[in-house]
């Protein structure tokens, strides 16, 4: 497989985390996208989208969740 179509089968989207550090995923990796609700401190309160990774992992983002998706739907064009 050539460089050139690795490349176009990833498709990198950056969201930011609630000290505003940037978090960089794959959409492909993604596996749910969960608005965050009242967790009992379990979540910063800038966090505003929880983001499930395919290997269980999570990143709580401070983007809406509306905004996740429309990321997501620009990176696979």
């Amino acid at each position: 497989m050539s460089i050139a179509a690795i490349l176009a089968a990833v498709h990198f989207i950056t969201l930011h985390g609630p000290t505003g550090q940037e978090i960089t995923v794959n959409v492909v990796e993604i596996s749910s996208i969960t608005q965050r609700r009242d967790a009992q401190g379990h979540f910063d309160d800038d966090v505003r989208c929880i983001v499930t990774m395919t290997n269980g992992k999570w990143h709580g983002v401070v983007e809406p969740c509306i905004d996740v998706i429309k990321l997501i739907a620009e990176a696979d064009k």
